[in-house]
């Protein structure tokens, strides 16, 4: 995963966009959180979509966000999982003296 700033508030935003997503299901309203999140992610990502607009067309382009999108989700869901299994560790060694 990029560290750039874009790349940190793309993971933020995917899981936000999921949330509201499943959370629409029973508050309808959050249909707007997700276009507003969507939108916010297709901002931040611009330039890359760009990129293959003029390399490959607005077809492929298409094609490739919800790959990508799902591409920062999963980024962000081994990051949680490695820092989780980090801390976990640490604090096992604390409690047993290894």
């Amino acid at each position: 995963m990029n560290l750039q700033l874009s790349s940190r508030l793309s993971v933020i935003s995917i899981f936000a966009l999921l949330g509201a997503a499943i959370g629409s299901v029973w508050w309808t309203t959050l249909l707007g959180v997700v276009v507003v999140l969507s939108g916010v992610l297709l901002a931040l990502n611009a330039p890359v979509y760009n990129f293959f607009v003029r390399q490959r067309g607005w077809w492929f382009a298409l094609r490739v966000i919800p790959w990508h999108w799902l591409y920062y989700f999963y980024c962000g869901l081994a990051y949680a999982i490695g820092t989780s299994r980090h801390y976990w560790r640490q604090k096992k060694q604390l409690a047993f003296g290894n």
